[in-house]
């Protein structure tokens, strides 16, 4: 009775496992697809807003690979049951949880300072904005942050006051009912909230989004772990 129900957990931890592993191809072929389409036909939509998409697309194209290699050893290791296989496998596993904790370990410790950075980054496009000698990425920057984020200046539309927009008057991005043909808007319509307030909370947000998604992903990297463990179990006398 125990080594029947023993067996059926492993073959259920096989199933599951190749399940888990045909997902993560398919999603590994999909990261290198759309990478190489990014590498080869991005700059066609990009050219005009000064954006390079070489550095993401290459990461898309690598984390593929790893991937695609990774869900390889553990389809085929659960299937055929070569200790070798599935050994490779666990290994993969574990080396990247180390990197996980690794990355966790780095964005608490330099939580403050990835703050820091990102706030006098922000405070630097809006002040150039302010005094009118801000480049295309650095205005585009500065929109849709107020557009994203329904806010209008560093501490408020008062914030605009003196600078290079003409008095009483935002930017466009300022106000919701703005068209696209318009630069600014009136004052007295303009968002109330403050961008250095709203970018702070967004980018704090940011980081615990990060930082769940790392200890989930962590946390069903061990039970692939244990998955493996257990599928290896039933193909004892299978050689690597």
């Amino acid at each position: 009775m125990c080594e029947a129900i023993q067996s059926c957990i492993q073959g259920c931890a096989k199933v599951i496992l190749v399940i888990i592993n045909l997902i993560t191809l398919t999603a590994s072929v999909v990261m290198v697809a759309v990478g190489a389409a990014a590498l080869i036909k991005g700059d066609e939509f990009t050219q005009d807003y000064s954006v390079n998409l070489t550095a993401g697309a290459v990461f898309l194209i690598v984390l593929g690979s790893l991937l695609a290699l990774i869900g390889l050893f553990g389809c085929f290791g659960a299937c055929t049951g070569r200790h070798g296989l599935l050994n490779w496998y666990i290994g993969f596993i574990l080396l990247i949880i180390l990197l996980e904790v690794v990355a966790l370990i780095y964005v608490f410790v330099n939580k403050s300072k990835i703050n820091e950075t990102a706030h006098e980054s922000i405070t630097e496009s809006f002040n150039k904005v302010n005094i009118g000698n801000a480049t295309e990425t650095e205005r585009s920057i500065v929109d849709s942050i107020q557009t994203a984020l329904k806010c209008c200046g560093l501490d408020g539309p008062s914030s605009w006051n003196g600078s290079a927009f003409p008095s009483n008057t935002v930017p466009a991005s300022c106000c919701s009912n703005s068209t696209e043909a318009e630069t600014t808007c009136p004052a007295a319509n303009a968002f109330t909230l403050e961008c250095s307030h709203e970018a702070k909370d967004l980018i704090e947000g940011a980081q615990m989004l990060i930082i769940m998604v790392i200890i989930i992903v962590a946390i069903f990297q061990i039970i692939c772990t244990a998955l493996a463990h257990c599928s290896k179990s039933e193909y004892s006398d299978v050689s690597a």
